[in-house]
């Protein structure tokens, strides 16, 4: 039984360990990446092509952390939920890797972390091949967003179905 909201609620096949294992490891990933974060980081910047590396370092360490034994969840339908995001995450963080560049005046943010964005110099071209392009690459990093923004939605939901939290 699990207090949820204003009513208690009967965790059907949970054990208290298991729960409280699953708990903690969801604690571990949301500090790795809020929810707030990451819905910043959909609706403004990677929304207007451009992250920091920050941000990618939080969405590295949360992808590795689903890799590995320590980070699976024993609740079988959030351990497959985050298999699932863990993915769409590993896809969005190689696009980024291999798509995104230090603009030639770039910023440099807090600590060591700098202002990175999709092919700045292709961005503005006068070259209507480069503009090609990089508005390809825009609707690519559109896709891997939104399938981030669906597994993380469907993640969520499965921790607060198995877990309450």
């Amino acid at each position: 039984v699990a207090w949820v909201g204003a009513e208690f609620v009967y965790l059907k096949g949970r054990s208290e360990p298991n729960l409280v294992h699953d708990r903690a490891l969801f604690a571990r990933y949301d500090e790795l990446l809020p929810e707030a974060d990451l819905r910043w980081e959909f609706d403004n910047e990677l929304f207007n092509l451009h992250t920091d590396t920050g941000f990618t370092k939080r969405l590295r360490r949360f992808v590795e952390l689903a890799k590995r034994e320590e980070g699976r969840f024993l609740q079988t339908e959030v351990c497959s939920a985050t298999e699932t995001l863990q993915g769409a995450m590993h896809s969005l963080d190689g696009f980024i890797l291999k798509h995104f560049f230090v603009p030639l005046h770039g910023a440099i943010l807090e600590g060591d972390e700098e202002y990175i964005a999709l092919y700045p110099e292709q961005r503005n071209s006068s070259e209507e091949w480069q503009r090609a392009k990089f508005d390809a690459l825009a609707e690519q990093l559109a896709v891997l967003v939104a399938a981030v923004n669906q597994a993380y939605i469907s993640w969520r939901s499965a921790v607060k179905k198995r877990l309450a939290v």
